[in-house]
């Protein structure tokens, strides 16, 4: 047998990642993630995508990972491309991919009343979109020949659309200044977006014609008006990421060295003028881009990316510091005695109890104890030759990581797996001292303790029953 091992070495989950705030440049937004998923539900987790270092961080055989991030309000997190949610505030939420479709729980409601406005308003829009769409498809001559064609059309449906929204921030009692954001937001920076996202079906006979340049500037002038706002930031950026790579030609994602930057940043000054939104936005992103890649901002040309980024209207979300982790799941007091897989805890005697006059061989084990291991197959084998014997395995990992990632490599999550809390002063588990330890329940629900089992002393037990 072997003692169970105090000094366990931490499975810890590193994940560098950056991270920003908002409202103020003093105040900073918090978002702390669990997340869980499966070997059938694999999660890959997108966090952000303000500047162009949006995160996707693969959670796959890791279920319950605590992340945490400084955010900026407006952004969103998806689940492997099928949920999405936007987070205004600060936050503690669970990412579920073990159900499908995949969920995200919030504990603050203001970030749930939100993300149900958006969800009834898009209920509303939908059909309207998918309207504007089929009639712009077919108007492509129409958009390359008049500058405002697209943007006049879609105001046809500005009354509309404002009333809707109206009514929606009455139903969810937003304040004046919310609902005057939200107009804004949707009405202004949504038309002008969704005006560009139409615009684009045109953009390569328009590149071909030489007049692309010329029809960008517009978009490039109603950007640098819009009011940017908690609910506006999110498709401005994305619009100026757009408008930047037509006029570019080239990703700001796929930036790799200093001279890279240097030549992005020469680019960005001969074609957005200073100080304007785009401009700002995109210096800060390629702040955003040499920190996250060590690139020191030194040299003539560098030297005034960094003043200018620091006169930025962007400068309050560039961090000095974008540190984001994943810490171990904590074994906590006031839980039960036992983890499942879920991290959700349970109680010993709750768990035995629903075999009450049942036959039920335990298997106290850990995956770094190598006699445990052995005798595992030797366990599960007493299963086919008893079809009615009951297994259940409770494993003295200290880590949840550590020993998930053992049961999914292992084939073992089949079987009835629980974790001790370490936490938790149970008096049975307590006294396990040396693994491995094996406990058959009898039909007055005390668990009798042995150091070793033999088939002639399960079939005698199995006999009882």
């Amino acid at each position: 047998m072997l003692k169970v091992n105090k000094y366990f070495s931490l499975l810890l989950i590193l994940i560098p990642i950056l991270f920003n705030c908002c409202k103020t440049a003093n105040e900073t937004q918090k978002l702390f993630i669990r997340a869980s998923g499966s070997p059938e539900h694999p999660l890959n987790l997108g966090v952000g995508n303000f500047f162009p270092l949006g995160v996707t961080v693969n959670l796959i055989d890791t279920p319950n990972a605590n992340l945490k991030y400084r955010f900026i309000p407006g952004e969103l997190i998806s689940i492997s491309d099928d949920s999405s949610f936007r987070f205004f505030y600060p936050d503690s939420v669970f990412a579920d991919y073990t159900v499908v479709p995949p969920k995200i729980y919030t504990t603050n409601p203001e970030n749930s009343k939100y993300n149900q406005f958006y969800n009834d308003l898009s209920l509303e829009l939908y059909p309207i979109y998918q309207d504007q769409l089929t009639y712009f498809l077919g108007k492509k001559d129409s958009i390359i020949a008049n500058d405002n064609f697209i943007y006049n059309y879609l105001s046809k449906n500005d009354n509309f659309i404002m009333q809707k929204i109206n009514d929606l921030c009455t139903k969810y009692q937003f304040s004046e200044e919310i609902t005057s954001q939200l107009l804004s937001s949707i009405l202004e920076t949504g038309k002008l977006a969704l005006s560009y996202s139409y615009f684009s079906i045109c953009i390569p006979k328009l590149d071909s014609m030489g007049i692309l340049r010329s029809k960008l500037d517009q978009y490039i002038n109603k950007l640098n008006q819009q009011r940017i706002s908690v609910f506006s930031q999110l498709d401005i950026t994305i619009l100026i990421r757009s408008i930047a790579y037509q006029l570019t030609q080239k990703s700001m994602y796929r930036i790799m060295d200093k001279e890279e930057i240097s030549e992005y940043f020469s680019l960005i000054q001969k074609l957005f003028t200073k100080g304007s939104i785009s401009y700002d936005y995109l210096i800060s992103s390629l702040e955003v881009k040499a920190k996250k890649m060590k690139i020191k901002l030194k040299g003539t040309n560098l030297n005034a990316l960094r003043k200018d980024a620091k006169k930025s209207v962007f400068k309050k979300y560039v961090q000095p510091k974008y540190i984001t982790y994943a810490g171990e799941l904590n074994d906590l007091p006031h839980d039960k005695n036992l983890y499942d897989t879920h991290y959700h805890s349970a109680d010993l005697s709750a768990v035995v109890s629903q075999f009450k006059n049942k036959p039920l061989l335990i298997d106290f084990w850990a995956s770094w104890c190598l006699p445990c291991i052995k005798g595992i197959p030797g366990t599960i084998n007493y299963k086919i030759h008893y079809p009615n014997l009951n297994i259940l395995f409770i494993s003295l990992d200290k880590h949840q990581d550590t020993w998930k990632l053992y049961l999914y490599g292992h084939d073992l999550m089949n079987y009835m797996q629980y974790r001790r809390n370490y936490n938790n002063q149970d008096s049975l588990l307590k006294q396990i001292s040396e693994i491995p330890k094996y406990g058959l329940l009898d039909k007055n629900g005390q668990i009798e303790m042995f150091d070793e089992i033999s088939d002639s002393l399960i079939k005698k037990y199995y006999e009882r029953f």
